[in-house]
């Protein structure tokens, strides 16, 4: 199995124009994913409060079948950081990311109306610290 090396990074080598970000995903804490020479995804997760972060992924090559796994155990470890909820959002209309957002624990948590750059509907998902109240599922 090929092992993919996390790298810290600055936003900036993610993100065309940091300035036009909310300030508070300027100060995300990124890495990449690189195989050999190959950057095959890019992470991020920035701190809304104490115990709430809001992570970011980015898929550079598909080919990796280790990167869901690699992915999962980096956002799990910032639970051991004091997180006690970490959540994401993503476009309605994108069933891709809805079953990433599944595989990685996350649960869809509802559908914020026009809440998009252009006035898209983004899903909510969370990931809660084992232990912390959950609502059972409907």
């Amino acid at each position: 199995m090929r092992k993919i090396k996390l790298m810290p990074i600055d936003i900036d080598e993610v993100i065309d124009n940091v300035d036009d970000l909310n300030p508070q995903f300027q100060h995300s804490t990124c890495v990449k994913g690189v195989y050999e020479d190959i950057t095959v995804f890019y992470c991020g997760i920035c701190r809304l409060s104490e115990i709430i972060g809001e992570v970011w992924i980015r898929i550079m090559d598909k080919s990796f079948v280790e990167t869901p796994r690699t992915i999962t155990a980096l956002i799990d470890s910032h639970f051991n950081l004091g997180y006690e909820r970490i959540q994401s959002t993503a476009y309605a209309t994108d069933l891709v990311s809805d079953r990433w957002m599944n595989y990685h624990g996350f649960q869809k948590e509802g559908t914020l109306r026009l809440f998009g750059p252009n006035k898209e509907d983004l899903n909510i998902y969370s990931k809660l610290k084992e232990g912390v109240w959950q609502p059972e599922q409907q």
